[in-house]
């Protein structure tokens, strides 16, 4: 009978001894797969952020681009019209219709209008000759103005004296080359066309009206065939009236400010562009008084 007792002791002690073996060897294992686990997470984690901050910066790249875009085009949507889209975007009504060649008000749903031109920063502005970059617009003043001084002062030089007035008039306008374009500017922040003809005319002695418009209707009209250096050529670009006007070179070349090229520029007659627009040209120096015309008096 002790024997029966003392073997059912041992076969309880043993069966202890293995639960509790198999119960730590179990703790142990599910604490492996835990710290598995926990590892594995943390590396799907880091792989979620870094995805997150991928996206985010495509979204944000994409998001500037889109930006940009929304900067320079815009699309017309129902019941927009050129007073309405003018007005959002600080422009004026001509000045919207001639960024986009605009003849008329009519607008189409989906159609894109050019809102601004994006401008290059010039890499150089400590040099006067700087002006032949594109210009950032808060030290386009004064390039602008330096440079139209500049050909001032020049223009009373001595050794302009031989020169006869076309000379002198196609000299200063090419001295003018490369200066910005701007709607309606008159010198401090860029030239729009008229005041371009205007300028150089005037640096060469002779007075004009301040637009296109009114420029036309003084002189002598040209035939097309007949143009001399120095003639006006005249387009119907945004309005039914004169509205762009440059200087005649020779060759079917001209100078002006140029809306597009939105900067002094040379440019054909013969471009399908100016073909379409030509409305005619102006004579303001007649032949016989081409070499009796005096230079500018120099300041004292």
């Amino acid at each position: 009978m002790r024997f029966l007792l003392l073997l059912v002791s041992c076969c309880l002690i043993f069966i202890n001894i293995n639960t509790d073996a198999f119960a730590k060897n179990t703790a142990v294992k599910k604490d492996t797969r835990q710290k598995k686990s926990a590892v594995k997470t943390s590396k799907n984690t880091k792989k979620s952020i870094r995805g997150i901050e991928n996206s985010r910066k495509i979204f944000y790249k994409n998001k500037t681009n889109q930006d940009t875009d929304k900067e320079n085009v815009y699309t017309v949507k129902k019941g927009d019209t050129i007073h309405r889209i003018a007005k959002r975007f600080n422009l004026k009504e001509d000045e919207l219709k001639e960024l986009n060649d605009l003849t008329g008000n009519s607008l189409k749903i989906g159609q894109r209008l050019i809102i601004s031109k994006a401008i290059d920063e010039p890499k150089k502005l400590n040099d006067i000759e700087s002006i032949k970059a594109n210009y950032d617009r808060k030290t386009t003043p004064i390039i602008t103005s330096a440079k139209i001084e500049e050909v001032k002062k020049f223009s009373t030089s001595d050794d302009l004296s031989k020169m006869s007035i076309k000379e002198r008039l196609i000299l200063f306008a090419k001295k003018m080359l490369h200066l910005p374009y701007k709607f309606g500017g008159n010198g401090s922040f860029g030239l729009d066309c008229s005041a371009y003809v205007q300028k150089v005319y005037s640096i060469a002695g002779i007075e004009l009206p301040r637009s296109a418009r009114e420029q036309f209707k003084i002189g002598d009209s040209v035939d097309k065939e007949e143009l001399a250096i120095g003639d006006l050529v005249f387009f119907r670009t945004y309005a039914s009236f004169p509205s762009h006007v440059g200087i005649y070179l020779g060759n079917n070349l001209f100078i002006h400010a140029s809306t597009k090229s939105r900067k002094v520029t040379i440019d054909s007659l013969e471009e399908p562009y100016y073909v379409k627009r030509f409305i005619g040209a102006k004579r303001l120096i007649p032949e016989e008084e081409v070499k009796v015309i005096e230079l500018p008096k120099k300041e004292n």
